[in-house]
C-alpha cells in the first residue's frame, strides 16, 4: 500500500530528526528534550496508523 510506505518513510524521517537534534551543540538539554518529545509523540501516532493499515 502506498500510504503504508509513506508512513514508514515518516518514521525514518522522525528517527533522523531525533538523531540530528541529539547531535546539536547549540541547543540546551531542555530544548532538545522538548523537541524530541514532540517528535516521539508524532512517531507514536504514525506507528499507530501503520499498525491500523497493516490490519486492514
Amino acid at each position: 500500500m502506498e500510504k503504508l510506505e509513506f508512513y514508514k518513510r515518516c518514521i525514518e524521517d522522525c528517527d533522523r530528526a531525533i538523531k540530528a537534534i541529539n547531535g546539536r551543540t547549540d541547543l540546551t538539554a531542555a530544548k532538545k528534550a522538548e523537541l524530541i518529545d514532540g517528535l516521539l509523540d508524532s512517531r507514536k501516532i504514525i506507528l499507530d496508523l501503520i499498525l491500523e493499515l497493516e490490519n486492514i
